[in-house]
């Protein structure tokens, strides 16, 4: 405890929305990274919402600065980067997409879920395309001084004296509906640092 220390890029165990930096929570403070970069060719892009935000089909190869303006461009019109407002008291997106199954895949694709595959091959469905499907919606109270963001269910915000108590119970609220109309397991992104009281 107390020390440094400093990782190769394979030791950081990098995957999906994940890494050795969350294994226990609270364990590892990310002081600086160092970048190694290779001028190869562009990586295709996959992820369907990139490539609509970007106007080109699944497959193309922009370049490195239009991929970036389309995150960033994305990110802004979904609220992701609001530096006030309603929507600033959030931590983005507060679940994962789901792992789903081969079956569940081609039902919800069938829907117009959008569907892919991450890094290590797992398929998944987006969870704020599931959450609205079971009726959750943007702007909609879920707990105590926490709801979804204006302009995308997939983010909650806090308002007033919002709790952490209180906003760990809207994630439950939001996964126990999904779970109980589509069977589908969803889980949270946000990562819990110290301990709060949920009772008396």
């Amino acid at each position: 405890m107390g020390c440094l220390r400093t990782f190769p890029a394979q030791a950081c165990r990098l995957r999906y929305r994940h890494s050795r930096f969350k294994e226990p929570p609270g364990r590892w403070t990310i002081l600086t990274t160092t970048f190694h970069l290779t001028r190869t060719p562009a990586t295709p892009i996959t992820y369907r919402p990139l490539t609509d935000e970007l106007g080109v089909p699944v497959g193309e190869r922009p370049t490195v600065q239009e991929v970036t303006a389309a995150v960033l461009a994305d990110r802004r019109r979904r609220g992701l980067l609001a530096p006030s407002g309603p929507d600033a008291r959030q931590v983005g997106s507060v679940f994962l997409n789901p792992r789903i199954t081969t079956a569940q895949a081609a039902h919800l694709s069938d829907c117009g879920c959008p569907v892919h595959q991450d890094s290590d091959g797992n398929v998944r469905a987006s969870a704020g395309w599931i959450l609205e499907l079971v009726g959750c919606q943007p702007d909609r109270a879920v707990a105590d001084g926490v709801r979804c963001s204006e302009r995308r269910t997939l983010t909650v915000t806090t308002h007033g004296e919002a709790t952490a108590a209180a906003f760990d119970q809207a994630l439950a609220e939001l996964a126990t509906r999904v779970a109980g109309a589509t069977g589908i397991i969803l889980q949270p992104e946000p990562t819990h640092v110290g301990q709060w009281a949920t009772g008396p």
